[in-house]
């Protein structure tokens, strides 16, 4: 039987380019989707960026999640890639829905996001044949990367859903070439929210509140207390803050989460390549982290922080026992650098490794 092009889960701060036939698939709030298609090499590439610029520029080079960083990088390997100038591609754009927050200001993050893809794209002189941005609403996306074809399904919540008698029928948005009718249908996501400053859990509660489809279930400060409330209501997410006051939140994880398997959400001050603390909980189940700024920093990246809880309330923890190995301390041979192979993995991906290495090293070996 003939299998249909592979279908490839786009992430935000993530770049996918497909030299053959395949299908890249995202989902978007106030993010926006930049698909490229080198015309004569059947060769596409998508983007999934949260915010136009860095608030600063320290760490933040190559940083996908910024459009001032993501869109150029498309454009340079999809060149590589297609062996076809920037000049001759084609430009889709999709998402940007609004996010609108803060109490005297309102900055809509969806709207910069559309200006400023716009912008760059026409300062490669990349043409836009067709957009579908805007608007209150969620989109889901599927980019066909050999034939330029995108499909565009709007994201409803329950409530709005559980008010119609029938299905709707999808109408054209924009210029798009075709809309599924297709409606992505979700509970409520139940968030437990640790913090023991009330401050920051009043801040976090807020910008989760954005979205109708979170369920704070607890604001709590101290782990004991949170040892209860799991049992009775388990959270589909946990968003912890590192180090807690009077307890530490890495034992804790170890010893309790560790049977649970609920994804975690780690709030730090600390940089992740200076606090053995985060890396550890990574290590036990936390999906991702953040790292903890000023009030206003955190409500500028308010989407952000919603599109990463959201995608980790959804994740499937599987936890690994693993024992030390021999292969450590063996001898290894000369090795010839020309046939080195290097694997590299993001944050959810270093467990995976885990599993592969010591099987690699096995081999190398014998």
């Amino acid at each position: 039987m003939q299998q249909g092009p592979k279908t490839y889960y786009l992430k935000i701060g993530e770049i996918i380019i497909c030299p053959e036939p395949s299908i890249i698939s995202t989902v978007l709030g106030s993010c926006v989707s930049v698909c490229l298609f080198a015309k004569g090499s059947g060769i596409g590439g998508m983007i999934h960026f949260a915010h136009p610029k860095a608030l600063t520029l320290k760490n933040q080079e190559g940083n996908y999640k910024y459009g001032e960083y993501a869109i150029p990088a498309l454009i340079r390997e999809l060149e590589k890639l297609s062996g076809v100038s920037a000049q001759s591609f084609t430009a889709k754009i999709v998402g940007g829905a609004s996010e609108i927050f803060g109490d005297k200001v309102e900055y809509s993050v969806g709207s910069e996001n559309i200006k400023f893809a716009k912008e760059i794209l026409s300062q490669f002189k990349i043409h836009i044949i067709s957009s579908d941005v805007g608007g209150m609403e969620g989109r889901k996306v599927r980019f066909h990367t050999s034939t330029n074809r995108l499909e565009v399904a709007p994201i409803k919540s329950t409530s709005e859903i559980s008010n119609q008698n029938t299905r709707p029928v999808p109408k054209k948005l924009g210029q798009v070439d075709e809309v599924k009718p297709s409606i992505l249908i979700s509970k409520k996501r139940k968030v437990l929210i640790i913090d023991d400053s009330k401050a920051m859990r009043e801040l976090i509660k807020r910008i989760l509140a954005e979205d109708p489809n979170f369920d704070v279930i607890g604001m709590l400060s101290n782990v004991n207390e949170a040892r209860n409330l799991i049992k009775k209501n388990r959270p589909d997410v946990i968003t912890l803050k590192l180090p807690l006051e009077g307890a530490s939140g890495v034992e804790w994880p170890d010893s309790f989460l560790l049977d649970l398997n609920i994804p975690v959400i780690v709030f730090s001050s600390s940089q992740l390549e200076h606090d053995n603390q985060i890396f550890r909980a990574l290590e036990v189940g936390a999906i991702d982290y953040i790292q903890k700024a000023t009030h206003a920093e955190l409500l500028m990246i308010g989407p952000l922080i919603r599109e990463k809880v959201r995608e980790a309330s959804y994740a499937k923890v599987i936890r690994q026992i693993y024992r030390p190995s021999n292969l450590i301390s063996a001898a290894l041979p000369e090795i010839d650098v020309r046939k080195i192979i290097v694997i590299g993995a993001s944050t959810g991906g270093t467990e995976a490794l885990k599993v592969v290495w010591p099987h690699c090293l096995q081999k190398f070996l014998l």
